[in-house]
């Protein structure tokens, strides 16, 4: 008679046992890393950096010079909505803001109101506060400093970055000497 064989199950040689946990290690070092990828790749699609946005004109005469600062808003719109995911609106909004096409825009923002919406609130949350905005020459510095709510936003779902930008001031016309009585001729006559 033979003896009866005995079945080893897989785990049952140590050897097996280790490579298991060691494969099951590994696996779990890979879903972590995807998920902190992941994670990381969200969170910078979701930011906003306004010190891309803002634009500084000048208007006026060098030395009487004068700034205004705003945040380009079709750019601001189109940031916003790749960063909430809405790429297709995105590109929509884009190429109506770069075309001014106001009847699309409209259009747009009526249809689209539920997001929009949200987009606009943090817009207009966004304040700007220039250094020099009067009595500018070409050459000075001014500095715009972006403050902003960043729980409004987040609750927005946006997370917007950025504290000031400072800009060079330029394209200020020369002022032109004017003599008011360059070419006047008077001639009295009568007694």
């Amino acid at each position: 008679q033979m003896a009866p064989t005995e079945k080893k199950g897989f785990f049952s040689n140590p050897k097996n046992v280790k490579l298991t946990i060691l494969l099951a290690a590994l696996l779990l070092v890979i879903i972590i890393i995807v998920v902190v990828v992941v994670l990381v790749l969200n969170y910078n699609k979701k930011k906003i950096n306004l010190e891309e946005m803002v634009e500084v004109e000048y208007t006026g005469l060098d030395g009487e010079g004068e700034a205004i600062a705003y945040i380009d808003e079709g750019e601001f719109v189109y940031a916003y909505l790749n960063a909430v995911g809405n790429e297709k609106l995105a590109k929509k909004m884009k190429k109506a803001y770069k075309d001014e096409d106001l009847a699309e825009l409209e259009k747009l923002y009526d249809k689209y109101d539920d997001v929009l919406r949200p987009c606009e609130m943090v817009y207009e949350n966004i304040d700007l506060d220039i250094s020099e905005d009067s009595g500018l020459s070409n050459g000075d510095v001014v500095t715009v400093t972006i403050s902003y709510s960043k729980s409004f936003a987040k609750d927005n779902g946006v997370v917007l970055k950025g504290k000031s930008v400072e800009d060079k001031v330029k394209d200020l016309k020369e002022a032109q000497e004017l003599d008011p009585f360059d070419g006047l001729e008077v001639d009295f006559s009568g007694t």
